[in-house]
């Protein structure tokens, strides 16, 4: 190994710089195919969550904290309520005491405005208690 590591042509050296990109390129649909078969494996009411997040939720609570319209709510299910980053709050949720779990998130759901008054999330709230439960299972799944 010795004599390879000083070969002055840089034979065996160059070879390995040449096997690198190889061996990730060939890496990669193992890499992609084990990733769709994590999504594949998503649970069913996740699966439906995530599809109610991105139709209701997504456009304002998918942003940067630099841009945030919202909270990013990747992370919400334990965390206390109005602690986002430096996003800018209503005094209603600056001043909660409470964290996000999934009773505080199904009655916040439901009703916003009527489970915390003055805060200035502009959603009237999800009714259904099916879709209620799918979009909290996603929050769930988003949540570390």
């Amino acid at each position: 190994m010795m004599a390879c590591a000083q070969d002055e042509t840089g034979g065996l050296r160059r070879l390995a710089r040449r096997a690198r990109p190889l061996a990730l390129a060939a890496a990669l649909p193992l890499a992609l195919a084990a990733c769709n078969e994590a999504e594949e494996k998503m649970p069913a009411n996740v699966a439906a969550g995530e599809a109610i997040f991105n139709d209701q939720c997504a456009v304002c609570h998918n942003q940067s904290e630099a841009d945030a319209v919202a909270p990013d709510l990747a992370g919400v299910v334990g965390r206390e309520a109005g602690s986002w980053g430096s996003f800018v709050y209503s005094t209603a949720m600056a001043d909660a005491d409470f964290v996000w779990n999934d009773e505080t998130l199904d009655a916040y759901l439901k009703d916003p405005m009527g489970y915390l008054p003055g805060t200035n999330m502009g959603y009237f709230g999800l009714e259904d208690d099916t879709k209620r439960a799918e979009l909290i299972a996603y929050l769930n799944h988003i949540s570390p």
